[in-house]
């Protein structure tokens, strides 16, 4: 798949996820779990392991 396809998917995965998610970014997390695993690009173990690391750093949610 070239990279263009790829970030098209990408796009269009968060697109979704903006259109049908409704509040914080915790709660759209199901959603965008979803999305990856059904792209293939992460797996479940892979994404709950970014969401800790992310969690663990410091930001808006943290």
């Amino acid at each position: 798949m070239s990279g263009g396809a790829v970030l098209w998917k990408l796009f269009v995965a968060f697109l979704k996820v903006g259109v049908f998610g409704y509040g914080s970014g915790p709660a759209m997390l199901v959603l965008i779990q979803r999305e990856m695993a059904d792209l293939g690009l992460m797996d479940a173990a892979q994404f709950n392991d970014a969401v800790a690391v992310s969690t663990a750093l410091p930001g808006p949610l943290a």
